[in-house]
C-alpha cells in the first residue's frame, strides 16, 4: 500500500436546503469544487448531503471526484481519475471524514485503484488528508 499526505482546498462551498426539518435540525446539499496538491495533483469536485442534528453538529456523506495525477516515491506519475466515497461527522471542533476509493471508478493509469483515507479539518475549506492506495501491477 502506498501512503500519501496532501492538501485538498475547496474553492467554493454552495450549500442548499434539501428538506425542512424540526429546528434546529436541517438537511442540506453541498457542491464544493477544489484542487488537490502534494503527491495527489489535480481537480476535485465534492458533493455532500449534510444532516444537522443541532446548528453546529451533524453527519454527512457524499462523493469526491478526482481527476489528475498521483506521484510515487520514485517521482513517476500515474494519471487518470477516481471517486472517493465520503462518510463523516462535524461539530464545533472539526469536520472528520473517512474516504473509500469506489471500486471500479479508476480511469487511465489509475484503473483498478483501491484504497482508503480521510481528513480532520479544524478550519476553513483547506484540509490535509491521508490516503493509502494500491494500483494493480
Amino acid at each position: 500500500m502506498n501512503k500519501i499526505t496532501g492538501t485538498y482546498t475547496m474553492t467554493d462551498w454552495k450549500e442548499t436546503p434539501l428538506r425542512e426539518l424540526e429546528p434546529p435540525q436541517k438537511c442540506t446539499s453541498v457542491v464544493a469544487p477544489g484542487n488537490f496538491t502534494g503527491p495527489l495533483v489535480g481537480e476535485g469536485q465534492t458533493f455532500y448531503v449534510l444532516n444537522y442534528v443541532t446548528e453546529k453538529t451533524g453527519l454527512f456523506s457524499g462523493y469526491t471526484f478526482f481527476k489528475g495525477k498521483i506521484s510515487d516515491k520514485e517521482g513517476s506519475f500515474a494519471e487518470g481519475s477516481f471517486v472517493l466515497a465520503d462518510d463523516g461527522t462535524f461539530d464545533t471542533i472539526a469536520a472528520r471524514t473517512k474516504w473509500t476509493i469506489v471500486e471500479g471508478s479508476g480511469t487511465g493509469d489509475l484503473s483498478g485503484i483501491t484504497g482508503h483515507g480521510g481528513f480532520s479539518a479544524t478550519e476553513g475549506l483547506k484540509v490535509t488528508f491521508d490516503l493509502e492506495y494500491e494500483l494493480p501491477e
